[in-house]
């Protein structure tokens, strides 16, 4: 397959997904630090940033949720321990928070 073909096929991934998405949490949480070290986080620059990393750290807990309930749903657990199960899985409870 050529290089661009690939590209396009990996940018269609969960797992690109996540890593788009703890790419830009660590360089908004980057930005946004500088702007609490220089006293100045109420600019609209930090705002957006600190918006940004929230999105992306939600999106990338998502994605890993999605994926553990997926994997439950094809070996047939999450019908045998139900929902209570899935609440009680740590990245449920983070990504609620």
């Amino acid at each position: 397959m050529p290089l661009t073909q690939r590209l396009l096929s990996l940018a269609q991934t969960l797992q690109f997904g996540w890593f788009v998405g703890h790419v830009s949490l660590l360089l908004c949480a980057m930005r946004y630090g500088l702007s609490w070290i220089s006293f100045n986080t109420s600019s609209k620059m930090a705002i957006f940033t600190y918006r940004t990393a929230f999105i992306s750290a939600a999106a990338t807990y998502g994605i890993v949720v999605y994926k553990a309930y997926r994997a439950r749903m094809r070996s047939g657990k999450i019908q045998q321990q139900g929902l209570m199960a899935l609440a009680g899985d740590e990245n449920v409870q983070y990504l609620g928070k």
